[in-house]
């Protein structure tokens, strides 16, 4: 099983040897720096922003949550309303389970637990950047997908990874990375 302690990440989530130096990228990064700076923000896809609504229920009560009770609550907001099929913009069928909730919530990181009610809205507006072979237990391929959202007055930018199973069938499996801009 991997040892998430073993493995310090930097506050963006890249692996580092615990001083801070990168030691290696993960592939939704890799496939992040092919991507020209003018792909990420034509204008075509800033008609497509998810917007997080902080007056709604769920994220009040992030307000009001320890760090552990906003990754619990996320979790269980997932699995309860937005476990299903979801159709991306180039016709893929995705999935959101268990797998994927856990990941998303897995840390405390607040722009994932603020946008994990968005999912199912991610996946409906994001658009297909790529896909690659992967060597994982579940998956044989990541699909990746750009999406853009914005928390209150911040905008985001970043990448749905859909793990591609080997029959065929697609999952959520992360948010990562994404970028303020």
């Amino acid at each position: 099983m991997f040892d998430e302690s073993k493995h310090p990440r930097d506050s963006d989530g890249k692996f580092t040897d615990g001083n801070g130096e990168i030691t290696s990228l993960p592939s939704a990064q890799r496939i992040v720096e092919k991507i020209p700076k003018s792909a990420w923000l034509n204008n075509k896809f800033h008609d497509e922003i998810v917007k997080v609504n902080l007056d709604s229920e769920i994220q009040k009560r992030f307000d009001n949550a320890t760090p552990k009770e906003r990754q619990k609550i996320a979790y269980r907001y997932i699995m309860d309303n937005l476990v299903g099929k979801y159709a991306a913009r180039d016709g893929r069928e995705v999935s959101i389970s268990s797998v994927g909730a856990d990941k998303i919530t897995h840390l405390n990181i607040d722009v994932k637990l603020r946008v994990s009610p968005e999912l199912a809205n991610l996946i409906k507006t994001g658009e297909f950047v790529g896909v690659i072979d992967v060597r994982h237990k579940r998956f044989s391929k990541m699909a990746y997908y750009k999406t853009m959202f914005q928390i209150g007055n911040e905008k985001y930018v970043g990448l749905l990874n859909i793990g591609v199973r080997h029959n065929g069938e697609s999952t959520i499996y992360d948010l990562n990375p994404f970028n303020k801009i």
